[in-house]
């Protein structure tokens, strides 16, 4: 139910196999010192016990769960689709691992509410601390970022066809291009992991190490959404030459020296247009 002293806010977390970590978040989300009416969660075939933890420890949480794996931009539709259904007035969206301070939805709110009367903000998006190493970063649209429900229900929902990566880039231009704005407070609100792009001399030390299957859909997503929703050539030359030297820095510095087929076979499919789980992800 909408508070009495306060707006409605839905707070929908997307989980898959990672237990212990949406634990965290969960209890960040609780400890809240302007809690939310409702907290979602969207569980993409978790087979690690995850139902078993919600069910045990969060028993007031609302818990949906996928018959199969739709991959992090079908979660994405589906935990927003879901969310609106409870009518509130914004959407706290998280992946399970951002763990939030206790400020967090209260600063946001009081944020977003101070821009609604002189700017369209549809999300407001935080700034994020990596709990080992301590660096900063800006977060994406699911590290915790309000989102106003009214801009979700007016804009079409992420893209489920993508499967992996390229979520928030995807999601953010139909946002801005439906008119809305996306701003970030300038404080720290979030634990969350930060990763950093490596170093060339990092790479030559310790390899180049990334998931093959994750290479696909970056490569592919990266390509068709140049081509086929953007319509951008520039930006599509400069994702292909990414995709090259993705190729170049396998050959030389791959451990294991593989991935060369998946990053290829991703400039394939991203130029003829196919999309959906073409490739089986290995978490």
């Amino acid at each position: 139910m909408p508070s009495a002293t306060g707006p409605h806010v839905v707070a929908a977390v997307m989980t898959y196999n990672r237990c212990g970590m949406l634990r965290q978040c969960l209890d960040g989300i609780r400890a809240q010192t302007m809690p939310p009416a409702t907290i979602l969660v969207l569980d993409n075939a978790s087979t690690d016990g995850t139902a078993r933890m919600l069910a045990e420890m969060f028993p007031d949480v609302q818990v949906r769960r996928m018959a199969e794996n739709l991959g992090c931009t079908g979660a994405m539709h589906e935990v927003l689709k879901h969310a609106l259904t409870f009518a509130p007035d914004y959407i706290w969206f998280f992946d399970d691992d951002a763990v939030p301070y206790p400020s967090c939805l209260e600063t946001l709110v009081r944020e977003m509410q101070a821009l609604e009367g002189d700017r369209r903000v549809g999300v407001l998006r935080v700034h994020m601390r990596d709990p080992v190493t301590g660096d900063v970063s800006g977060g994406g649209v699911s590290t915790a970022s309000l989102l106003r429900a009214e801009m979700v229900s007016r804009v079409d929902l992420p893209r489920s066809d993508l499967f992996m990566e390229s979520s928030d880039h995807s999601y953010n231009a139909q946002i801005r291009k439906a008119g809305y704005e996306i701003l970030r407070v300038p404080v720290v609100l979030v634990q969350h992991p930060v990763r950093r792009p490596k170093t060339v001399r990092q790479i030559i030390a310790g390899g180049y190490r990334v998931s093959p299957w994750r290479l696909y859909y970056a490569v592919r997503n990266e390509l068709y959404l140049d081509l086929y929703v953007q319509r951008s050539f520039r930006d599509f030359l400069r994702h292909l030459a990414l995709a090259a030297r993705t190729l170049v820095l396998l050959t030389l510095f791959g451990r294991p020296r593989r991935g060369q087929l998946f990053v290829v076979r991703g400039i394939v499919d991203g130029m003829l247009g196919r999309t959906g789980r073409r490739v089986e992800p290995a978490y």
